[in-house]
């Protein structure tokens, strides 16, 4: 059973003037949400992180894999409805599972105060660094264990974005949930359609938090359905 590591407090980024040199190189891309366009710096080709000795070890040590340098259908749907979308929470909000940083880059743009997290170090350089070149020198970025963080702040709101593909993943993520929302705060998880999304959504109702789901266009539907996109807000329900 591969070996978790542990991460007993949050390790704080800070950002190099250069991002580091990785399999496949980086390249530029031009990504539209709405009427927002957004020029990102993106790994070049991901596939190359597969076959790269340090991944194949990471992955033997602790099961880890790099899904983050790849662009998801998830991240451009749920972006665009956190950019339409009404009720977000003001104050600080925190990105589990950032990858290149698209969505987060979203809620920058609305004005949110935003922290990116990830388990990968350089998927949170990679979202700082987009971040700083649209403007956003303030937004922040963590390393993390979601199985095993003790965050010490408060957010109210959480984000993430195709994060419970993995049923072991879902106790663990509702657990940081119900320790770092604030009072009155909400969890946001954008799911592409996932088979376990329901899954998903039984845990969170058993945890006592309310549970609405918007569509693409960032309306409220009444259930989730296989392939196609879900934005799923968590809120502790009151009492």
């Amino acid at each position: 059973m591969p070996q978790r590591i542990e991460f007993d407090q949050p390790r704080p980024i800070v950002l190099s003037d250069r991002l580091t040199d990785i399999p496949g190189g980086w390249k530029e891309i031009d990504v539209a949400v709405c009427d927002d366009n957004f020029r990102l710096t993106v790994p070049a080709d991901p596939d190359a992180f597969l076959e790269d000795q340090a991944t194949q070890t990471a992955h033997l040590r602790d099961g880890s894999m790099p899904y983050w340098p790849y662009l998801w259908p998830a991240a451009l749907w749920m972006a665009r409805a956190v950019t339409i979308a009404d009720r977000l929470p003001a104050g600080p909000a925190l990105e589990l599972g950032c990858g290149i940083g698209l969505v987060g880059l979203t809620l920058l743009s609305r004005g949110i105060e935003l922290t990116f997290s990830d388990y990968e170090q350089t998927a949170v350089e990679t979202s700082l660094h987009n971040a700083r070149r649209h403007g956003f020198s303030s937004a922040e970025g963590v390393v993390i264990d979601w199985r095993s963080v003790r965050l010490p702040k408060k957010y109210s709101l959480l984000v993430g974005c195709d994060v419970t593909y993995d049923m072991a993943n879902h106790e663990p993520i509702l657990a940081l949930v119900e320790q770092t929302l604030s009072t009155g705060g909400s969890g946001w998880f954008g799911d592409p359609g996932r088979q376990h999304t329901e899954h998903f959504i039984e845990l969170a109702r058993q945890r006592g938090y309310d549970v609405e789901l918007l569509d693409k266009g960032a309306r409220r539907v009444s259930d989730p359905c296989v392939a196609e996109f879900r934005l799923i807000v968590l809120r502790a329900s009151p009492g």
